[in-house]
């Protein structure tokens, strides 16, 4: 291989990394003109519908409850996560933010 076929193959894998990059971001356009985005809003969410946490990773959605936190005489209404070695929970707003549908 040489030095400008290297260059083309490079260029080749930004490009890819860049649109799988904007795929997550959701920033590509929908072919009706409106924004596409994999964010989720977690109430039109299923139990075991898998979503991608951005920081954790893939789980399977649980539900939606209200919870007592630490320190907090409040319920608060949470997001539940079943992942492979345990379940998460995440405030709705924070969810919201962080949580994008798991598409193949």
């Amino acid at each position: 291989m040489d030095s400008e076929e290297a260059d083309q193959y490079i260029q080749m894998v930004k490009e890819q990394q860049q649109r799988g990059l904007q795929k997550l971001k959701g920033d590509r356009v929908a072919k009706e003109g409106d924004v596409f985005s994999y964010k989720v809003d977690p109430y039109t969410l299923s139990s075991g519908d898998y979503v991608v946490h951005k920081k954790v990773g893939i789980g399977r959605f649980v539900g939606i409850k209200f919870d007592m936190s630490k320190g907090s005489s409040e319920a608060i209404e949470y997001v539940f996560i079943e992942y492979a070695d345990g379940m998460a929970k995440l405030p709705v707003k924070q969810a919201s933010r962080l949580l994008y549908r798991y598409n193949l």
